[in-house]
């Protein structure tokens, strides 16, 4: 089965991705296009019947942690490494609204 895009096709998608293609790009996305929807159906011919299906090649094993609620850093032991500490909170410099 030949597949096509005609040009018409491909001004219509340019026109929705907001691309400004000439002519004879138009004429090449054509082409190309067509080439790749008739590759995708020779794919499509291939018999996969007795293929199981996968969604992951890797075999992984994710690995938890038990979640078990454990004792927190005291607030010292949390800011012991800050650079600046104001009323017992990070303090950091300003990002926004500076001209």
């Amino acid at each position: 089965m030949a597949s096509t895009i005609s040009t018409n096709e491909v001004v219509r998608i340019a026109q929705l991705a907001r691309l400004h293609l000439t002519k004879d790009e138009i004429k090449s996305f054509s082409k190309d296009l067509s080439e790749i929807l008739n590759y995708m159906h020779q794919i499509n011919k291939v018999d996969v019947s007795n293929v199981r299906p996968t969604d992951n090649m890797l075999v992984s094993n994710t690995v938890l942690r038990p979640d078990v609620a454990q004792e927190s850093l005291s607030l010292d032991q949390l800011l012991n490494n800050a650079t600046e500490v104001n009323n017992g909170y990070f303090s950091v410099p300003p990002i926004l609204g500076k001209d």
